[in-house]
């Protein structure tokens, strides 16, 4: 694993984003100049079309992205940098993904034993459509529970294989939720005994909120949202403390587009925002042009 992590170090690479709303590709490349940090060398991005009727059927939230995504693939930049060995990384909403919690056990060193597992839990948790998803978690620390993720497995062969068709190498797949983690993680090394607090992960129309305990996961939950989001989040939160005996006084660090309009929000010390990962400003940039676009 490190020395393929290694092997990636100086290799360029295709970030690839995939929103509903959008696919996001970004190339980018580490050079001495900038003291080996990654810097945008290229980037595009693609609209996709909007169904406003999915009548529950999964293949409908993506279907035309796999298509366009391989027709973009075939664009002169990509391929050049398909060609000189460049590795990928994707990104994919949590429109896309579903998440649960999946609590520790000495028997999920086994693989099989922890598929079965994750398979048992995503089942409860969402019922029969489950078991046509492909299932992945966290590396738990011992004797703490960790996060899982579920996504089509339909899609995610899909993807794999438009990325194979143009001889891009994937390096990962990876859920928002994971990248939202890690900026989150980051933020909390800086605040000593921070533990305990809320987690939440807002898209455009989406909100993944999640309970921290003691550094270790014990709720995640992907919500629709509309106009206040902040309004629906703080009800979630509020039916999480009656079922469970959540603390709903804990902090609420926020990653993605602050509800910034609700007035009680700014007025509560509790909630604390976490800067966006750089790359990813460039998705929130291209909504609020849109925004701005239909507005005049």
């Amino acid at each position: 694993m490190l020395h393929r992590w290694f092997n990636t170090l100086f290799k360029d690479e295709l970030r690839v984003f995939i929103y509903p709303q959008r696919i996001l590709l970004l190339h980018l490349k580490r050079t001495f100049k900038n003291g080996f940090k990654q810097a945008l060398v290229h980037q595009q991005f693609v609209d996709l079309p909007q169904k406003t009727e999915t009548n529950g059927n999964e293949t409908a939230q993506w279907d035309g992205l796999v298509s366009t995504l391989q027709q973009v693939l075939q664009a002169p930049h990509w391929q050049a940098l398909a060609k000189s060995g460049a590795y990928t990384r994707v990104i994919i909403s949590s429109h896309l993904i579903k998440y649960t919690v999946i609590p520790w056990s000495i028997a999920l060193a086994i693989e099989s034993e922890r598929q079965a597992y994750m398979q048992h839990r995503f089942k409860i948790a969402y019922g029969e459509p489950s078991k046509a998803w492909d299932l992945c978690m966290s590396e738990p620390d011992f004797g703490q529970a960790s996060i899982a993720s579920g996504v089509c497995a339909v899609l995610l062969k899909e993807l794999h294989q438009v990325f194979e068709q143009q001889g891009i190498d994937v390096y990962a797949i990876h859920p928002h939720l994971m990248l939202a983690s890690n900026q989150m993680l980051k933020y909390i090394k800086k605040k000593k005994n921070q533990k305990h607090f809320w987690f939440v992960v807002t898209e455009s129309g989406r909100a993944c909120v999640s309970l921290i305990e003691n550094g270790e996961w014990r709720f995640v939950r992907s919500i629709a949202t509309g106009e206040d989001v902040a309004k629906q989040v703080d009800d979630l939160i509020q039916r999480e403390a009656v079922i469970s005996n959540a603390n709903t006084q804990l902090p609420i660090f926020w990653y993605g587009k602050t509800p910034g309009s609700s007035t009680a929000l700014k007025a509560d010390s509790r909630h604390i925002k976490i800067n966006f990962h750089h790359f990813e400003l460039l998705n929130q940039q291209l909504e609020k042009r849109f925004k701005n676009w239909v507005a005049a």
